[in-house]
């Protein structure tokens, strides 16, 4: 059965016209399976990531309590994890809503066992269930509001293995308090080596009483805090909401504050990228896999340097992790026409298209003009030339048919032009230049074209050449400021 939720508007990274008016607004599914430890039907409210479906990994798990609570605790707590996910700065996670049965019975009866029962619930049913029905890690957080932070707090201090990360508001309050403070004194010393996360969030109207406990307990962590231990307590202005929604933006960035990829980094191939996820995962206990959001954008940055088997090794990396990663298929397919595997490059583009049929006219566009440059113009059957007959007689070729009577395909400057760019990407320099100087003696008043040969002749270590080149450039357009910033660097 599909959560509904009105009103909600989703990011989505996947077609959606097959929606019609009146269409409900899905986030998720209602999972329900009976529980012979509490001896009743459960309820969950299960979120998955937005590569889920799209991606063969594995993922956290965020166990959020009071989870039928959609617009308070669900929602925030997607909201969270969807854009800070998109931005690489956390791990995708799957969230399971956990939604209350008898929520005072199960999370802050201890003195009469109930909340250690629920444990149990926990550790021999519910996470086999998830773990069972979904691709996940064996990293979980809670996140324990209300009621639920009891039960949190009290099983960080008794069973701290069932969870990696505790995320829950102020547990000092009611007929627990004094019992969990004992507990907290007793258990926690700087002498233990404990590698969790605990974030309490407390608002500065609520009972003096409780924020003057939760004040007591921050300031005896300053002395005992456990060895890998991280905590942080956040007393917070007032939200003006009878009941405050959890606090999972904050608490989220804190705990995975050693997962960002540093832009400082400087990448020179895939395994860089691995490496540093290796260590980061480490440190968390659990092995990580880099986030599509890093890979994309060090392989523009890599492209960008011209180091194209190093992009294609990482987007091929990309692709076995993120099979229906539009952002890889589409580098891809760039990666393809850039190099000059024209017909593989296609092939990327209508997968992407495939997948995303709406809101792609770029990449419809770049496939059309692609085909077009296959089937009509003269300039594709120049390159052919070049790389199977050798540059000489391409030119030849290429000079005969233009003059022909029977020739009915096309050419044009820009054609040319990176045609000339895409010689010199793979290193051809001298090809580069005379298939430059080809096109100039067609357009012998292009400034752009004179800006390339001049560009060509640097690469291939002529000064000479290009500064007369750019000189060319820049006498037909004085604005060419490209050409002015060139000379200035020759001189």
């Amino acid at each position: 059965m599909k959560i509904l939720i009105s009103l909600f508007a989703l990011i989505l990274t996947l077609p959606v016209d097959s929606q019609t008016d009146g269409d409900d607004i899905v986030i998720g599914k209602f999972r329900k399976f009976h529980s012979t430890i509490t001896n009743e039907d459960r309820t969950l409210l299960v979120w998955l990531p937005r590569s889920y479906s799209q991606s063969e990994i594995c993922y956290p798990v965020i166990y959020l309590l009071y989870g039928q609570n959609t617009s308070g605790y669900l929602m925030p707590a997607i909201t969270a994890c969807d854009m800070l996910a998109a931005s690489g700065v956390i791990p995708e996670m799957i969230i399971v809503g956990v939604a209350s049965a008898e929520r005072y019975r199960d999370y802050s009866s201890i003195s009469d066992g109930n909340i250690s029962n629920t444990s149990r619930f926990f550790m021999d049913e519910l996470f086999p269930f998830v773990n069972k029905n979904y691709r996940t890690l064996n990293y979980r957080i809670v996140i324990g509001p209300q009621a639920g932070a009891v039960f949190s707090f009290y099983n960080l201090l008794s069973n701290p293995d069932l969870f990696h990360a505790y995320i829950i508001e102020n547990p000092f309050t009611g007929q627990n308090s004094e019992l969990l403070y004992k507990m907290a004194d007793s258990f926690f010393n700087n002498s233990l080596t404990l590698n969790r996360f605990l974030y309490i969030k407390e608002e500065k109207d609520s009972n003096p009483a409780n924020v003057s406990t939760a004040l007591e307990f921050e300031k005896l962590m300053q002395t005992r805090i456990p060895n890998q231990f991280r905590f942080f307590f956040s007393l917070e202005d007032p939200s003006g909401y009878f009941v405050p929604p959890v606090p999972a933006k904050d608490a989220l960035l804190k705990l995975f504050s050693q997962y960002r990829f540093p832009d400082t980094l400087k990448v020179e191939n895939l395994n860089d990228i691995k490496c540093f996820y290796e260590k980061t995962g480490i440190k968390y206990g659990v092995e990580l896999t880099p986030p599509e959001h890093v890979l994309t954008i060090e392989s523009d940055r890599l492209l960008s340097a011209g180091k194209y088997d190093r992009v294609e090794e990482l987007l091929e990396y990309m692709l076995a992790l993120y099979p229906g990663s539009l952002n890889a298929i589409m580098r891809m397919g760039d990666l393809k026409r850039i190099t000059g595997d024209y017909e593989s490059a296609i092939e990327y583009y209508d997968k992407f298209h495939k997948i995303m049929p709406v809101d792609a006219v770029a990449i419809r566009n770049r496939r059309d003009n692609l085909t077009k440059y296959i089937k009509e113009s003269l300039v594709y059957r120049l390159e052919k030339d070049i790389l199977s007959l050798g540059i000489d007689k391409a030119i030849r070729n290429f000079r005969k048919s233009k003059t022909s009577v029977d020739n009915k395909l096309t050419f044009g400057e820009n054609e040319l032009n990176s045609l000339g760019y895409f010689l010199l990407n793979r290193q051809l320099n001298a090809e580069s230049i005379k298939v430059i100087k080809l096109a100039l003696e067609i357009y012998p008043n292009s400034a752009n074209l004179y800006d390339s040969l001049g560009e060509a002749y640097l690469k291939n270590n002529d000064k000479v050449y290009a500064r007369k080149n750019y000189e060319k450039s820049l006498l037909l357009n004085p604005g060419n400021e490209n050409a002015r910033l060139m000379l200035e660097k020759i001189k």
